[in-house]
Order: structure tokens, then C-alpha cells, then sequence
């Protein structure tokens, strides 16, 4: 899912959201006194915005649902990747990972404060030949 998620491009950080029971999202950035409205961009749900600042914010996505409840909730995708894996996983490619049952699959973990489950794709670091 490349396009769902923060991306950091030339202007700041594009935000991307695809909630399809939303009427409406807005952020919430760490800087900034008033949330910003993401746009919807498409009726199945998607909402994007650009936020200009360049450095790495924390911010919490306000979703309001068709009765006019709001539910704030940190980003999924706004953690980052897990620092180790792409190096762990080519320890285990090579037969030289012992511990990969920690990377593979999904764990409960906490990152920031916040508990969750960590789920570690990958497919993307396959190679076909």
C-alpha cells in the first residue's frame, strides 16, 4: 500500500488516509494550534492533504463517521518502519539469522508509547531470478 500513508516530497508531508466509513478526516500535527482538513479525493473513502512542514511531526487523524462521531488515533503507517528488518532479513536469507521469529509475522510491541501489534511484510524484499 505505497499511496496510504505519509510520503515526504518537495513541499512537506503528503498525508494519505483510505478510511470509507469517513465523512470527513482532519490532522492534528504537534506543531500546529488548528487541525488540517484532508481533502476526499475519491467517494470510496480516500482523503489526502499536504502538510508543509519538512521535518518529522507527530500527528493524530480526527475521523468523523456519517453520525458525527469523532475518533482520534494515531496513524498506523505514521510509526515508520521497523529499523532492523530489511538487515535481519537477509541474515535469515543467507542461513545466518537465527532469530527471525521475532521479525517474522506479527507481534505485540510498543513504539512512542503506544501498544499495538507489529506486522512485518516481506514479500518486497524477496528477489526472483
Amino acid at each position: 500500500m505505497q499511496y496510504i500513508r505519509r510520503h515526504l516530497v518537495k513541499e512537506g508531508y503528503l498525508i494519505q488516509v483510505f478510511r470509507p466509513d469517513a465523512v470527513s478526516v482532519s490532522v492534528s500535527v504537534s506543531e500546529r494550534k488548528r487541525a488540517i482538513q484532508l481533502e476526499k479525493v475519491d467517494d470510496a473513502g480516500f482523503f489526502a492533504a499536504l502538510i508543509p512542514i519538512k521535518k518529522n511531526v507527530k500527528y493524530v487523524l480526527n475521523i468523523e463517521d456519517k453520525n458525527g462521531h469523532i475518533t482520534r488515533l494515531r496513524d498506523p503507517y505514521s510509526f515508520g518502519r521497523f529499523d532492523k528488518s530489511e538487515v535481519i532479513f537477509n541474515k535469515f536469507a543467507a542461513g545466518t539469522e537465527y532469530n527471525a521469529y521475532n521479525l517474522l509475522g506479527n507481534k505485540v510491541c510498543e513504539k512512542d508509547g503506544i501498544s499495538g501489534v507489529l506486522f512485518l511484510e516481506h514479500g518486497h524484499l524477496m528477489r526472483y531470478e
